[in-house]
């Protein structure tokens, strides 16, 4: 499904799986309204963290030009609960709907950040917690138009990770994440919520497949789940 990408309509987007749960709505290149929560809060606040972020815009549901999810890796719960929810907007409202792989967004993010990489060409590694002394991660290079994966997304032993002095580190309270890694502090990038971000990626997309919604990247093997239903 395609988009006009000069639409002023409003983009809203779900982050549900990373440790900061957030809900954003933005338009063009402005974020509009955003909330967050922590992971453990989030379960039962979800559907009104997305009324209180459209109020706040002064928006409602049918006016979306579009919703988005994060894809993951992260929590399989919360992977589940975003990409449902937004897979429901789709089927009932009619919504252009996608999912945008959670990695992507945290290398996206090190441009918006203070101190963060100006320089066109730079390396970022993006790191989520995967528990069991583990991380899920992905090298890019950052580029104008938005980082592009210079490695396939894995799973790597936190204590083992390694990233070249060029290279910034990215990810949620990544100090902490990574106190076991051989990595010094001044490369480390701790992200803010994603939401507000993926709203932005997502009002300058051209191209939404709704059946990404069906597809979460988990990289480990899930505990028994069910399965979402295919996107109409």
């Amino acid at each position: 499904m395609s988009l006009d990408s000069g639409t002023s309509r409003p983009f809203l987007a779900l982050d549900t799986s990373s440790p900061t749960v957030s809900v954003a709505v933005a338009a063009e290149d402005r974020v509009l309204a955003e909330e967050f929560v922590a992971q453990r809060e989030s379960s039962s606040l979800l559907l009104g963290m997305v009324e209180n972020v459209l109020g706040q815009s002064g928006c409602e549901l049918s006016d979306l030009a579009g919703v988005c999810a994060l894809q993951g890796p992260g929590s399989f719960t919360g992977l589940r609960i975003g990409l449902a929810t937004t897979l429901a907007f789709h089927q009932s409202l009619a919504l252009p709907a996608t999912a945008i792989p959670t990695l992507q967004v945290l290398a996206a993010a090190c441009a918006g950040l203070p101190s963060a990489i100006p320089q066109d060409g730079a390396q970022v590694l993006a790191v989520i917690d995967a528990r069991r002394g583990e991380c899920f991660t992905q090298g890019f290079r950052v580029t104008r138009s938005g980082p592009i994966a210079t490695t396939d997304p894995e799973i790597k032993s936190v204590a083992a990770l390694f990233a070249p002095p060029s290279c910034t580190v990215v990810g949620f309270d990544i100090e902490t994440l990574l106190a076991s890694a051989a990595i010094p502090d001044e490369q480390l990038l701790s992200a803010p919520p994603l939401a507000g971000l993926a709203a932005l990626l997502a009002a300058s997309r051209n191209c939404w497949d709704a059946s990404s919604l069906t597809r979460p990247l988990y990289l480990r093997p899930p505990p028994a789940s069910k399965r979402l239903s295919p996107a109409s």
